[in-house]
């Protein structure tokens, strides 16, 4: 257990690098022909971790120097793999194994066998790729033909798009109808942005996506900066202090970069000069209705803002947090009314109704999720008393470094 005492926090410090880049990176790596060499920092997690082990079951070869990784494709052995609890992970190596025509068996622990599964599976049906079941573990059988015609929603997760758009690049082209209005769209955006570093082209339709090319290393490549897990911190200052960070992109396709003008809607003082981010404390007051579809993985840490400020917030079109490595709703809803914060739970929305102050003084679970955690902690910053935090490791999914960023290693919290 950690308790948070609440304090004011001045910090500096560079972005962790995107998990969402780095997962795709890693994949075109173990696609291409030649070796690729990653910068991917040195902060990963256990996500990422995962994917890395994840190559393995494609035929790659990976080799970790300090905060580099070469990936070697294509060196004929294959082998299983293990999804930890990576949802990115799982749902972009199935469609490319059955490019491969890659056999090992699929795991996952967590709530990862309980995420949406089925619409990708089907898909894969269509092409003749059978599932040996359908939840976790499983193994596939058979191989996604050259051209191939994937019909998917785009309505469940824009990952099972990433995931497709691999694949056809793998298997030499094909294309994707989408059956329902895409979400997510800046994810997929990304996904297209970083096959057109390894050499793919895909090209946008009246009914989805068409894709073309080979996989082509660029030899040299470096993952930029999370907007995701930056903005926790950013997120910190406007509630507890004065945070700069360092290395976001403002021409980033990560959806989370609306963190800034977000927070300037609350009343933070927000300052940008290039790739450096500045958030001071100030007065903050609800924003009414704020669509979060596009901001999705920053919903809890906006939870705890809205807390904090005076006036009502609702996050809507949130239903997507339901399937999260929690019921992220329902856990946004327990932490804040164990903080002392009325809180209104909806099929798709929460209510928040803040009023300046976050009383505090109460114990948290983590939920095994790192976003609760993140904002657990910040809220703990934020409040009037401390809050203990169990299940705080949860973190290292995507963060490791998350809490001696903000605390020096001999300082308690």
């Amino acid at each position: 257990m950690k308790v948070i005492h609440p304090q004011d926090i001045t910090l500096k410090t560079d972005a962790p690098r995107s998990k969402s880049a780095a997962h795709r990176i890693l994949l075109a790596a173990a696609l291409c022909d030649t070796p690729t060499r990653i910068d991917l920092g040195c902060d990963f997690g256990e996500d990422v971790a995962a994917t890395l082990n994840c190559l393995a079951g494609l035929g790659a070869q990976t080799m970790r120097h300090q905060n580099f990784v070469t990936v070697t494709p294509k060196q004929g052995v294959q082998s299983d793999f293990p999804c930890r609890e990576s949802g990115s992970t799982l749902r972009f190596f199935l469609p490319v194994a059955a490019a491969s025509g890659a056999t090992g068996i699929f795991s996952g622990k967590g709530r990862l066998p309980e995420r949406p599964l089925q619409e990708l599976l089907d898909a894969l049906a269509q092409c003749g790729v059978k599932s040996s079941h359908f939840r976790l573990p499983l193994s596939l059988s058979g191989k996604l033909p050259e051209k191939s015609k994937i019909t998917l929603p785009g309505n469940v997760s824009s990952q099972y798009v990433t995931g497709f758009l691999f694949a056809l690049a793998a298997a030499g082209g094909g294309e994707i109808i989408l059956s329902s209005k895409l979400q997510s769209v800046d994810y997929v955006n990304l996904t297209i942005e970083i096959l057109q570093k390894f050499g793919i082209t895909v090209e946008t339709t009246a009914s989805g996506f068409t894709v073309n090319g080979k996989f082509v290393s660029p030899q040299n490549i470096a993952v930029e900066g999370d907007w995701s897990n930056g903005g926790a911190y950013l997120a910190l200052g406007a509630m507890a202090g004065r945070v700069t960070v360092g290395g976001l992109d403002p021409d980033s396709r990560q959806g989370d970069r609306r963190i800034v003008e977000i927070l300037r809607r609350f009343g933070a003082k927000v300052t940008q000069i290039g790739q450096e981010i500045t958030v001071e404390k100030a007065p903050l007051s609800g924003i009414g209705i704020l669509d979060i579809d596009a901001t999705i993985d920053l919903a809890p840490v906006l939870a705890v803002v809205a807390a904090k400020a005076n006036g009502v917030t609702t996050l809507g079109n949130a239903r997507r947090l339901r399937i999260k490595e929690s019921d992220r709703l329902s856990a946004i809803r327990e932490m804040l009314i164990k903080l002392g914060v009325q809180a209104v739970e909806g099929k798709d929305f929460i209510e928040i109704h803040g009023n300046g102050v976050i009383p505090g003084g109460c114990t948290l679970s983590g939920c095994g999720d790192h976003r609760i955690v993140m904002a657990a902690t910040l809220a703990g910053l934020a409040a009037q008393r401390p809050v203990s935090l169990t299940g705080w490791e949860a973190v290292n999914k995507s963060l490791p470094d998350f809490f001696t960023r903000i605390f020096p290693a001999n300082k308690e919290l």
